[in-house]
């Protein structure tokens, strides 16, 4: 029997998000206010605001702006696993 897909929270955990993969959850899995304990709530909030602008460019047909935050988004949960926070989230 298959396991059931990973949820977008348990992605991020697992750093297991991919963008080309996984994007289509950012729509459908809106996450949390409360930061979940494995992640700092600052960085929690820095996800939530990539996934929001996200699926506001998303939304509004805004290719480039999608890319930026989609990227973001997939960048900053490398961060929460040791890589660099990307510029659009605070990082360089």
């Amino acid at each position: 029997m298959a396991r059931p897909p990973k949820t977008l929270v348990e992605l991020i955990r697992d750093n297991g998000f991919r963008r080309d993969r996984h994007a289509a959850l950012l729509e459908s899995e809106p996450l949390a206010e409360g930061a979940p304990e494995f992640c700092p709530p600052e960085l929690w909030r820095k996800l939530r605001f990539a996934q929001t602008t996200y699926v506001k460019y998303r939304r509004s047909g805004d290719e480039g702006g999608q890319s930026d935050y989609l990227d973001a988004f997939s960048r900053g949960v490398r961060a929460l696993h040791g890589g660099r926070l990307p510029w659009a989230l605070g990082g360089d």
